[in-house]
């Protein structure tokens, strides 16, 4: 049985995150190119989904290397699947699975402990307004 974001991404998605990788540009998914091995946004935040080496330590570890894991899109999604997976708990969101799309856009971009925050709310309604258009 799938995980309920693995279900919804299969609903919604074609493919990879449809905005990943462009820097905030909207385009279709078959137009983004997976960043260089080993380049990070800031020196931290790597992959298509800007993901910390914390982050996908919390996930599991997906692939065994962070950055190898980085630069392939499986790995990438996997490591998102596993965070999710992860917080979309009682403890963290009020009920179990499955998350909410903005649910899960919280626990993603403000972690678990995070996701009421005046940041995360900010971050939901840059989110939100893509989604819309």
């Amino acid at each position: 049985m799938q995980a309920p974001q693995q279900q919804w991404r299969q609903q919604n998605q074609k493919g990879p995150h449809p905005e990943s990788n462009t820097d905030g540009h909207p385009g279709p998914a078959e137009e983004c190119e997976m960043r260089p091995y080993r380049y990070c946004f800031m020196s931290i935040y790597c992959g298509p989904y800007d993901m910390t080496h914390d982050y996908w330590l919390d996930a599991g570890s997906p692939g065994g290397d962070f950055y190898n894991c980085m630069v392939d899109w499986a790995c990438a999604n996997q490591t998102l699947d596993n965070y999710i997976d992860r917080y979309c708990i009682q403890e963290v969101v009020g009920h179990g699975p499955p998350c909410s799309c903005e649910e899960q856009t919280r626990i993603h971009h403000c972690g678990p402990y995070g996701i009421n925050t005046e940041h995360c709310d900010e971050a939901w309604q840059v989110y939100e307004k893509c989604l819309s258009n």
